[in-house]
């Protein structure tokens, strides 16, 4: 109960310092995040956000993830783009959004112990998101979101069925703007 209060105090801090510092301010054009959730798999994702028109920002980012432990490794390399409509009648990239977005993925997988390759797998990602971003100080920016994912896999040498579902999935971004 005591982690839950603190939470919402610090988040309501943050709400109110990013709207005092953003009356002073012009809007910040560009961000740098990383997804602090991914390090939970042994990995880092990385994304640059650029205001494009008014409304409309567009995300690149990539990634990757060594997940396999023991007798086993994995890599995975990713790459991301995603377009972000902003909701808020502020201006800059602050507040309420909608997003659409693609993840391309490849996970390699080997047995060390027999020095083996195991094989390949393809992971495509089509995301419909919902956020608000927390910006505090002008420039430290946090910014959670929700939204439905189709995601396809398939394996690299054919030898396994294709498989395609569809998941609920929650983010979260830390990072800077300028």
């Amino acid at each position: 109960m005591r982690a839950v209060l603190l939470a919402a105090t610090t988040l309501l801090w943050l709400l109110l310092a990013s709207r005092a510092a953003l009356a002073d301010q012009q809007p910040a054009r560009n961000a740098i995040s990383h997804e602090p959730f991914a390090i939970l798999s042994r990995g880092f994702v990385v994304q640059f956000e650029r205001l494009v028109l008014p409304e409309v920002s567009v995300i690149g980012g990539l990634g990757a993830r060594f997940a396999a432990r023991d007798d086993f490794t994995s890599q995975t390399w990713l790459g991301k783009l995603e377009g972000r409509y902003w909701l808020s009648d502020r201006p800059g990239m602050v507040g309420s959004y909608v997003a659409f977005g693609a993840t391309a993925a490849r996970t390699a997988v080997e047995n060390r112990r027999m020095g083996r390759d195991l094989g390949a797998l393809w992971q495509l990602e089509e995301t419909l998101r919902i956020g608000y971003r927390f910006v505090a100080f002008g420039f430290q920016e946090i910014t959670p979101s929700s939204g439905l994912d189709v995601i396809h896999e398939f394996d690299e040498r054919g030898r396994l069925a294709p498989i395609t579902y569809v998941t609920l999935g929650v983010n979260l971004t830390v990072g800077w703007m300028f």
